[in-house]
């Protein structure tokens, strides 16, 4: 799973995330507007923004877009 093309990726860290309120869930969602996902609770939406699998997956992905090697991952290849 990726969140974002290489492209893309500078442009959206954690950071730059927002928590919104979707239906009966809260969202993480990008400047952009895309989802990355959703939680029952705020508090959790909110704790999402610092911390959690989003969060890591997107250190990760920077990483591997510098080139670094990601455990379990493949060598990016541009």
């Amino acid at each position: 799973m990726s969140l974002f093309k290489a492209a893309e990726h500078a442009d959206n860290p954690p950071s730059t995330w927002r928590v919104v309120k979707s239906g009966a869930r809260w969202a993480l969602v990008t400047r952009g507007g895309g989802v990355l996902g959703t939680f029952g609770r705020k508090r959790d939406a909110v704790e999402g923004l610092t911390c959690g699998p989003l969060v890591n997956l997107y250190e990760k992905e920077s990483r591997w877009y510098a080139g670094e090697s990601v455990p379990g991952w493949k060598a990016y290849e541009a």
